[in-house]
C-alpha cells in the first residue's frame, strides 16, 4: 500500500565501559534519534489555484499531524532507552554486557515500531485524523 507521507526513526546509541576487579560496568553511554519525514509538495510550477492551496495546506497539516504521532513513539522509545542505559546492571564479562545492551535496545526499538503499527491500524493510517482529501476539495 503507498501512502502519502512517512517517518522514520532510528535510535543510534553508543557505550563504553570499564571493568574493575572481575566487574564490567558501562561508563559512558548515549543515545540520539533521528526522524525523517517524508512529506508530498506542490510543486510551484503548478500555480495551484487557492481554494486547491488551501485544501492542500489543511490536507498537508492533518497529515503531519498524524506523521509527528510516529516520531513521538521514537522519542518515548529514546527515553526509554536512556533510562536502561543510566540503569544497566554490571556483568562479569564485557562481551556479555555488550550483548545484553545490544540486546535490550533492539527490545525497546521492536516495541515502539510495533506500536507505529498499531497507531496506524488505530488512525487507519492517519484517515481517522483528517488526513484525506474528502471535504477539502
Amino acid at each position: 500500500m503507498k501512502f502519502h507521507g512517512s517517518t522514520t526513526w532510528q535510535i543510534k546509541w553508543n557505550i563504553s565501559w570499564k571493568s574493575k576487579n572481575d566487574i564490567c560496568y558501562l561508563d559512558t553511554s548515549s543515545a540520539t534519534l533521528k526522524v525523517e519525514f517524508t512529506m508530498p509538495r506542490i510543486s510551484l510550477a503548478m500555480k495551484p489555484v487557492l481554494n486547491v492551496s488551501n485544501a492542500f495546506d489543511k490536507y498537508y497539516q492533518a497529515l503531519l499531524t498524524h506523521e509527528k504521532g510516529h516520531m513521538n513513539n521514537g522519542e518515548k522509545a529514546l527515553n526509554e532507552v536512556n533510562q536502561l542505559l543510566d540503569n544497566f546492571r554490571s556483568y562479569r564479562e564485557c562481551n556479555t554486557l555488550n550483548d545484553a545492551v545490544k540486546s535490550s535496545i533492539t527490545g525497546v526499538v521492536n516495541k515502539y515500531k510495533q506500536l507505529d503499527s498499531v497507531y496506524d491500524e488505530k488512525t487507519n493510517h492517519g484517515k481517522l485524523q483528517g488526513v484525506s482529501f474528502k471535504g477539502f476539495i
